[in-house]
């Protein structure tokens, strides 16, 4: 689930969804070089997927749970 990028509205960078220390979040990693820096503070569930507004002015995203159900079938022939 992690890992998309997408460019920043400016152009001057990548967004990508990543995991750190078991919150995940948006960072950006300008192309200047310089570290990249933290644009979300959100909680424990993953991002599963995000895009900017056309105007760059809003960031969507989508989060959640991963939740999987596991079913055992036997042969119950007697």
């Amino acid at each position: 689930y992690y890992g998309r990028l997408r460019w920043m509205p400016d152009g001057n960078g990548l967004a990508y969804a990543a995991r750190q220390q078991g919150v995940g979040n948006i960072w950006v990693q300008p192309l200047d070089g310089s570290p990249a820096k933290q644009l979300t503070h959100w909680g424990t569930n993953p991002i599963f997927s995000f895009g900017w507004s056309r105007d760059g002015k809003w960031l969507a995203y989508a989060s959640g749970t991963v939740t999987s159900d596991v079913v055992v079938i036997t042969d119950q022939k007697r």
